[in-house]
């Protein structure tokens, strides 16, 4: 009898060739298998899957690298770019072939299978796979899986299946919920946690479903917008998230990412990461974990409404039961949520009059907005005709600032019409100015004057200045009782109904908060249009004798198609904009562009209201309120770039037209913001005056509103396409802030510019009591040197004002120490002849400071810090100068009296004349001798000991080598002036000064200067740059703007702000970006965006060198010379660049890149040129170290190096008359100074000549040595 061995050796010869066979026949319908037109994928992959699963089981093995190509080669030829992202490893996709079903049956087989597979079930002869013994997911009834369902399969082919989406899982790997995984085979944005939901629209199961990569098929339940924030503080908004519970990981869908504007780039540093960019700025990064880019989010997930990357005009998913539309309800919107007894006013009194009235539905915004306490049910007198009363209130401050820095609003309305005008404010202080030009304006219209004023009892209307232009003007003032608001009813129901409709405004919008300013400027245009109940008709026509039009009113905040004003032949005409106001005195609307980051004015655009209303999903309640008691705004901090945020980060531009220094994007989005600086003389445009030349249908806007100042924070331009917003004629600076634009932000840190910048924002500053405390000591300093007397106003004279500027001193940690307040006159006022005559001061030139600061590391010299406390109260004046009591110290029952100033004050034209005047004859008292080529440095010799005295303003070092001559100054000083004894030098004008006396070395660093740059920018997040500058990247004026809408849109681009910026930290301490800023600072007067471009590029070099210092070391105290020149390389000119450096003691002293006044005809005249501009800079610097006398190393000729050896030669002697022959004779002059001895000129290879980054841009390696030949470079290993 056989064996069990022996029968299963003879069924393996009598069926092993036939599964040899049937392997060779499945792996051939593998390889000519293709995808059939109108197969679903899904169906296809499965069928592959099975077929797959059918080669394992007749024992081929395949791996599953190979499986996945097997499947994608074929796909249909419209899946190529799906199989390149998946071959490439973008989306790296796992077939998981154990979980798919091989139900499809095999066709052509002719051999007979093995009854084997892997789980031990049998298949027939005829190679047909058995019926599952399951139940089907769909119908639960036996016998077939749910793709093979008769039921489902008809249903599918009827149309009726809910809406699908297609979402890949790229592993089975389990996720937490605050790990997102970038997808790039997701359609769509998914997540498993409803943590971070906003705007959630909840969905009934069934409605929305998504297939899986494993062909599951799960339901979605709510759709909603999520933030994701990053540790560099940058916030990615991902909107239309698809809630899954059951999905194993939140996936974000590189196509939707793409489709509102952002980048993916996989790989990008060859390290295996992933980076979202916005317009090129870098929002976060991912690493490659287990085959998966995963993103470094941090657990908390939040989402405001300031909050926002960038505006994404995207229509939310879409419904398959549109909202029925009500005409009320679109005008209900249209008028800022007035309610239906006004709009039934309106049909009444024609303005509406084919509008059917009908019940409006729910208003969640106005709900948010409007719900307030019962009213106070009291009435009074009412006014006869117009300005016989005004009422008037301020607000403020908000929560959040508006753009351009707006913190109040002010209202003032009149009794008679209840027609009302606003105005913006940034400090309370500013109320009487408005209250000025509202007289001066609604007087001229109506002829009349204002009779009485009502407000309540706030510091700016009982001012002494407000309540003596009432007594002068002979008008009444009428306050209410303290602690009854509802004696100011009107006005405080007017700024009552205004926030209501702006929050209400606000919440159905997708503008950022701090677009509220422009909202209440329209609540407040649409309040004169409509009726009221206390006025039979509207206000316009009472105020103005005309009714009104409404054909023009739009709904706030509404996205809209605007035409362009100029466009290439492939252009779209129109761009997507949103609609935020009505500008005065002209048609049309004011419009945001998201994509430029402009405001435009265009009469020709096409509202999407409709449509709008549709797809809106309401948002949670705004939190937009008035400050009230001890509360502090939170303000927004801040492109512009705001503030477009401001970033050098985005080539996203924002006007500048206010002095506010606002601190921070006012905008929020993926990159950028930002810095502003204190513009203390530009003011806030005042109101426009009314146009009277309205047309019939009465389309104009009435002046009702003061539009804000348009501030970068924002950076934002103007683009006048079509019309042209009228501007005042005064001159406007150039913005000196840049911020990025969008929805997730860079928030400034909050230790910056963040000082107040008048006496109310002192008061009202969250260290208001240590600003207080500064006031009070300078009015001590003020008061100790009889700075002034009080007198009586002599006739004729005009006196002139003062105010307080603050500042935070910090140390060398970047920490607030001190609270500083300087009370400043506002000496532009002044009059040359009258109040000054000369105005010049010197002050220490940095590179005599750095000069003895080499000396210093040399021979281990003390360094001490003194600062003269209020210097400028020491000077005397010889003119008779009156000036205003300062705020708030005004000195009671002697209001009137002026200030007759006896001694200099800071912000006098002449006073530092006074006070260097005053200094030089003192110092002299003690036997100190001035520098004959440095009149800022005094010495002072006792033997061989030495002092050195350096004079920055009021900043004093104290250099020299005995402690006692030092102690013995310092005392000296301290009983002739008010001084404050610093200790040993830390900072001097900003620069960080390091020292390891040990190895005798001084270090200068601006890393912090640097940081403040890159805030000041919103460059924080930027790549850093290995270059100073592009190699081969050539500047011209060719490259400026030629057209008015390029000059337009580069006039918000604070190119000059961020010269000058990197100006100061090239003359400090970074020789090695001399050349291109130098080449930079050459297109101010017109740049463009190459020029920008360059601006940003050395900003990401500083980022990336930031650590970099200026090192001075015990070397050797010999000054050494470098001198070079390019030939013609100014594009525009023909001119060359001359460079030159001097080194002392291993660190750069001195060193200049500057362009040529004449035009070389050759490389030999260009060197020759900058050879004697190198020599005289050689000349005064042997006097400046003879005069200083410790240097004897400079009893010897300064060696200046050059690398043209034709250049050499001619300054020794004439040696080519027919090279040199025409050159001008001042550049001669080197020849007298080698010839007397003070420089000898030699000859030293390019590669070797340190002058070289002066003139040229070099390669990596080359420029890196040259610039650590000149000290600068990172040494912490020894600080």
């Amino acid at each position: 009898m056989d064996t069990a061995y022996d029968i299963l050796e003879n069924l393996k010869e009598m069926f092993g060739d036939q599964t040899s066979a049937a392997r060779q026949n499945a792996l051939r319908e593998i390889l000519t298998s293709k995808m059939e037109e109108g197969t679903q994928v899904r169906t296809h992959v499965l069928k592959m899957m099975s077929l797959l699963n059918d080669m394992e089981v007749l024992g081929a093995e395949v791996d599953k690298a190979t499986q996945i190509e097997m499947v994608l080669n074929t796909l249909l030829l419209v899946f190529s770019t799906a199989e390149t992202i998946i071959k490439q490893g973008a989306a790296p996709v796992v077939l998981n072939i154990e979980r798919a079903s091989s139900s499809v049956q095999k066709k052509g087989k002719k051999k007979k299978n093995v009854k084997l597979n892997n789980n031990g079930a049998a298949k027939g002869v005829n190679g047909v796979v058995k019926k599952p013994k399951g139940k089907c997911f769909h119908c639960k009834q036996p016998g077939h899986w749910k793709l093979q369902c008769p039921t489902w399969l008809a249903k599918k082919k009827q149309g009726t299946s809910p809406f699908h989406l297609l979402v890949v899982e790229t592993c089975l790997a389990v996720l937490t919920t605050h790990q997102w995984c970038v997808d790039s085979g997701a359609t769509n944005h998914v997540c498993n946690s409803l943590q971070g939901f906003q705007g959630t629209r909840q969905l009934s199961k069934g409605e929305v479903n998504i297939f899986l990569g494993d062909g599951t098929e799960v339901a979605v339940l709510a759709v909603g917008n999520i933030a994701l924030n990053f540790k560099n503080n940058r916030t990615l908004i991902l909107k239309n998230v698809l809630y899954v519970p059951s999905i194993r990981r939140n996936l974000i869908s590189v196509s939707s990412l793409s489709k509102n504007g952002y980048s993916v780039c996989f790989n990008e540093f060859y390290d295996g990461s992933v980076v979202i960019k916005f317009r090129e700025q870098m929002i976060c990064s991912g690493s490659l974990i287990d085959g998966l880019y995963i993103l470094k989010v941090t657990p908390e997930l939040q989402l405001t409404n300031s909050e926002v990357n960038n505006f994404d005009i995207v229509a939310p998913l879409k419904r398959k039961r549109p909202i029925e539309l009500s005409y009320t309800y679109l005008w209900h919107l249209r008028l800022g949520h007035i309610n239906l007894d006004r709009i039934s006013l309106l049909v009444k009194d024609g303005l509406l009059s084919s509008l059917k009235v009908e019940a409006l539905p729910t208003c969640e915004s106005c709900l948010e907005g409007k719900m307030t306490k019962r009213p106070f049910p009291l009435k009074g007198n009412r006014a006869s005709d117009v300005l016989e009363l005004i009422h008037s209130d301020l607000c403020g401050p908000m929560s959040v600032q508006a753009r351009g820095g707006f913190e109040y609003f002010v209202t003032f309305t009149d009794d008679y019409s209840r027609y009302g005008y606003i105005y913006l404010l940034r400090c309370k202080s500013e109320c009487f100015e408005k209250f000025k030009a509202f007289k001066a304006e609604t007087e001229k219209r109506h002829g009349k004057y204002i009779k009485t004023l009502r407000s309540d009892r706030g510091g700016e209307y009982i001012s002494r200045e407000f309540i003596n232009f009432l007594s002068e003007q002979g008008i009444t003032s009428q306050l209410s009782a303290p602690g009854m608001p509802q004696q100011n009813g009107v006005a405080e129901i007017r700024n009552r109904t205004l926030m209501e409709m702006v929050r209400s405004m606000m919440s159905y919008s997708d503008l950022p908060i701090s677009f509220w300013g422009h909202a209440i400027e329209t609540a407040a245009y649409i309040l004169n249009l409509v009726p009221s109940k206390s006025v039979p008709k509207t206000p316009t026509e009472l105020w103005t004798g005309r009714k009104p039009s409404l054909k023009h009113v739009r709904m706030w905040g509404c996205p809209a198609h605007v035409l362009k004003g100029k466009t290439d032949k492939l252009e779209t005409k129109t761009e997507l904009c949103f609609f935020i106001g009505y500008p005065r005195g002209t048609k049309g609307g004011l419009f945001y562009s998201p994509k430029d980051k402009k405001i435009i004015v265009s009469t020709n655009a096409h509202y999407l209201e409709e449509d709008y209303i549709r797809n809106h999903i309401p948002k949670s309640q705004l939190a937009l309120n008035e400050l009230r008691g001890d509360t502090i705004p939170a303000r927004i901090f801040p492109s512009e770039h705001e503030p477009e945020p401001f970033m050098v980060g985005a080539d996203i531009p924002l006007p500048q037209r206010s002095g506010r220094n606002v601190s921070g994007p006012e905008f929020e989005t993926s990159d950028i913001l930002l810095p502003v600086g204190d513009e203390e003389n530009v003011e806030a445009p005042v109101h426009v005056p009314f146009e009277e030349h309205i047309d019939e249908v009465h389309d104009v806007v009435p002046p009702v509103i003061d539009l804000p100042t348009l501030q970068p924070q924002q950076d934002e331009g103007v683009a006048e396409q079509p019309v042209v917003l009228r501007r005042s004629g005064r001159t406007r600076r150039p913005p000196v802030r840049y911020i990025l634009l969008g929805k997730a932000f860079d928030r400034i840190p909050e230790e910056v510019n963040t000082e107040p910048v008048c006496y109310d924002d002192a008061l009202q500053d969250k260290d208001a009591d240590k600003w207080l405390v500064a006031m009070k000591s300078e009015m001590e300093s003020m008061y100790s040197n009889q700075v002034w007397e009080l007198v009586e106003p002599p006739k004729g004279v005009k006196p002139i004002r003062c105010k307080w500027i603050y500042k935070k001193k910090r140390g060398i940690d970047g920490k607030v120490q001190t609270y500083k307040a300087r009370l400043v006159a506002k000496g532009y006022t002044q009059k040359e002849g009258i109040d000054y005559e000369e105005t010049f001061s010197p002050v220490a030139m940095l590179k005599s400071i750095r000069i003895l600061l080499s000396i210093t590391a040399y021979f281990d010299y003390e360094i001490w810090q003194m600062d003269v406390k209020t210097a400028f109260l020491n000077g005397s004046l010889d003119e008779c100068i009156y000036m205003k009591q300062p705020e708030g110290f005004i000195t009671n029952g002697q209001e009137h009296l002026l200030c007759k100033l006896n001694r200099s004050i800071y912000g006098l034209k002449q006073a530092s004349r006074s006070w260097n005047t005053c200094f030089d004859q003192t110092i002299k008292t003690f036997g100190f001798d001035q520098c004959h080529d440095e009149s800022c440095v005094y010495k002072k010799w006792n033997g061989k000991k030495v002092v050195f005295l350096v004079l920055y303003v009021d900043d004093i070092l104290l250099i020299g080598n005995c402690i006692g001559m030092l102690t013995s100054v310092k005392d000296w000083l301290s009983q002739r002036f008010d001084m404050k004894d610093l200790g040993e030098a830390a900072h001097i004008l900003g620069i960080k000064l390091m020292r390891n006396r040990k190895k005798r070395m001084i270090g200068l660093s601006q890393a912090l200067y640097i940081d403040t740059i890159l805030n000041r920018f919103n460059m924080q997040g930027s790549k850093k740059g290995f270059l100073s500058f592009r190699h081969g990247i050539v500047l011209s004026k060719d490259q400026s703007p030629k057209t008015p809408e390029e000059i337009e849109s580069m006039k918000a681009v604070p190119y000059a702000s961020a010269v000058g910026s990197l100006m100061y930290a090239m003359l400090c301490t970074r020789p090695d970006i001399c050349f291109v800023v130098g080449m930079v600072s050459r297109f101010q007067s017109n740049p463009g965006r190459e020029h920008w471009t360059a601006v940003k590029h050395i900003i990401k070099y500083l980022k990336r060198t930031r650590d970099y210092m200026l090192v001075f070391q015990s070397e050797n105290l010999v000054p050494i010379g470098y001198t070079d020149s390019d030939f013609q390389s100014d594009q525009d000119y023909r001119k060359s660049t001359s460079g030159n450096v001097f080194v002392l003691g291993g660190g750069a002293i001195s060193w200049r890149s500057i362009k040529q006044t004449c035009v070389a005809d050759s490389t030999m005249e260009a060197e020759y040129v900058a050879a004697s501009e190198a020599a005289k800079e050689a000349v005064w610097l042997i006097n400046f170290l003879l005069d200083l006398g410790v240097v004897p190393s400079v009893q010897s000729p300064i060696t200046l190096y050059c690398d043209n050896s034709g250049a050499v030669a001619n300054s020794k002697e004439p040696r080519s008359h027919k090279r040199a022959k025409h050159i001008e004779r001042k550049y001669h002059l080197i020849r007298d100074i080698v010839q007397r001895g003070d420089v000898v000129v030699m000859k030293i290879a390019s590669k070797n000549n340190l002058a070289d980054p002066f003139t040229k841009s070099l390669s990596s390696t080359t420029f890196e040595r040259h610039v650590e030949g000149m000290g600068v470079k990172v040494v912490d290993a020894w600080l």
